[in-house]
C-alpha cells in the first residue's frame, strides 16, 4: 500500500471514530471562527501522528485527552508526541474531554496561546 493511500485509510478510519468529545471541541472552534482540519497528519522524524485538530491560522494541534491519557504511560507517550510537534513549530493544546465541552475553556486556553 502506498504511504498517501495508508494516511487517507488510516485518517477516514479516525474521522469515523471520532469521539463526541473531539465532535464538540471540532463544532465549537468553528463556531469561534476558526478552519479547523480534523485528524490531521503530521510527520515527526520517524513518527506519523493524527492531531484530532489542526487550526492552521494558529499553527496550533488541538488534542482531545479522554480518561486513559491519566495515565503513566500514555503520559509519556503524549509528552513524546508533543515534543515533536513543538520541534516543528507547532503550539500544542491539550483539552480534558470536559473542556472539550466547553467554549469558554476553550477561549481560554487560546488567549493563553495568543500572548
Amino acid at each position: 500500500m502506498s504511504w498517501e493511500k495508508w494516511i487517507t485509510q488510516r485518517r477516514n478510519e479516525l474521522l469515523a471514530n471520532s469521539s463526541d468529545a473531539e465532535k464538540a471541541a471540532f463544532a465549537l472552534l468553528q463556531k469561534l471562527g476558526y478552519d479547523v482540519v480534523r485528524q490531521y497528519p503530521i510527520q515527526t522524524g520517524k513518527r506519523t501522528y493524527f492531531a484530532d485538530l489542526y487550526i492552521p491560522s494558529l499553527r496550533c494541534i488541538v488534542e482531545i485527552d479522554g480518561g486513559y491519557h491519566y495515565t503513566k504511560q500514555q503520559r509519556k507517550k503524549d509528552t513524546n508526541r508533543s515534543q515533536g510537534m513543538w520541534r516543528l513549530g507547532l503550539h500544542v493544546l491539550r483539552l480534558s474531554n470536559h473542556d472539550a465541552r466547553s467554549a469558554t475553556a476553550i477561549k481560554a486556553k487560546l488567549r493563553l496561546l495568543q500572548r
